[in-house]
């Protein structure tokens, strides 16, 4: 026997407890509920900017801790490793901070000052390795901006002591003692300093990449440097690219014009490859003004491209 029932809905139906609101009314309680929500939110944020001010800065930023890199000293290198990074002794390194230490000093410091030892050192690797910004901050234990932003002055300061150090024997006294210690080196009598030149090599600039090509077909620049019997720079001319002949450069140093007018008596300057002859002096400029004509020649036609294209 069977026995019939009536159709049951498959859900049961729940009670609609929210407020019979328009739809219009609906939108705008919810827009009312969220400026309430951004409100209490902007609140606390500056509610927790007050406090971190309080309380000293903190290692957070933007979510993220910040990283601390401890700093690079000279502590525990051996001293073949200290010459290995940076080309110098430690005694050269100290001398060198206390010399540049007051261009450096900070006016406000703080824990987070970067020590004027720390720069150098990171400047010292950049010059001595030929690294970018990027290894020579991670020597220094600190960021590229950072270092970025430092490199230039420790550079200018570096620079400034170039006079102290760099001079050559103008007095009686210092020429005497000068050609006292080549005549004891190689019994050759009247040296005042040995000249030599060598190539740098860099990144030449865009506009004038012609001008740097040496004969071994890479881009440099050609320093001039006289030393003394001790083996130290006296004088040092760097601004010249590695197109330009030896001779050239010496023609026009100001250390060449002293010993034409008779500065340094019976003085002389000795190297392998001095201009002995005025064909050679000739052949120099001569050389030097066909690089300045295709220079021109090369930015006129630069030009007429640019104008026209």
């Amino acid at each position: 026997m069977t026995h019939s029932r009536e159709a049951e809905p498959e859900n049961d139906a729940q009670p609609d407890l929210r407020p019979n609101l328009t739809p219009g009314i609906a939108a705008e309680q919810q827009q009312g509920d969220m400026e309430v929500i951004l409100i209490q939110r902007a609140r606390r944020c500056r509610v927790q900017q007050l406090q971190q001010h309080q309380q000293g800065p903190q290692k957070q930023r933007r979510g993220q801790e910040r990283i601390f890199r401890p700093r690079t000293t000279l502590q525990g290198l051996r001293e073949h490793d200290i010459i290995q990074r940076y080309r110098l002794n430690w005694q050269a390194i100290q001398q060198l901070l206390r010399n540049i230490q007051p261009q450096l000093a900070h006016t406000l410091v703080t824990p987070r000052t970067i020590p004027a030892e720390t720069k150098l050192l990171a400047v010292l690797h950049m010059l001595a390795i030929g690294s970018f910004l990027t290894t020579g901050a991670l020597v220094g234990g600190i960021s590229q901006p950072s270092f970025s932003a430092f490199l230039p002055k420790v550079l200018d300061a570096i620079i400034g002591l170039t006079p102290r150090h760099i001079c050559f024997p103008n007095t009686l006294q210092k020429q005497r003692e000068t050609k006292q210690g080549f005549y004891l080196i190689s019994g050759f009598p009247h040296v005042l300093g040995a000249i030599d030149s060598t190539h740098v090599r860099f990144v030449p600039p865009a506009a004038t990449e012609h001008l740097y090509p040496n004969r071994k077909h890479t881009h440099s620049i050609n320093v001039q440097a006289i030393v003394d019997h001790q083996g130290l720079i006296t004088n040092i001319v760097a601004k010249y690219p590695g197109s330009v002949h030896d001779s050239y450069i010496f023609c026009l140093c100001t250390i060449n014009e002293h010993f034409q007018d008779g500065r340094y008596g019976n003085g002389l300057l000795v190297e392998q490859y001095m201009p002995e002859e005025e064909e050679e002096e000739d052949a120099g400029l001569q050389h030097e003004g066909e690089l300045q004509n295709t220079a021109a020649g090369i930015r006129r036609r630069q030009q007429i491209v640019n104008n026209f294209f």
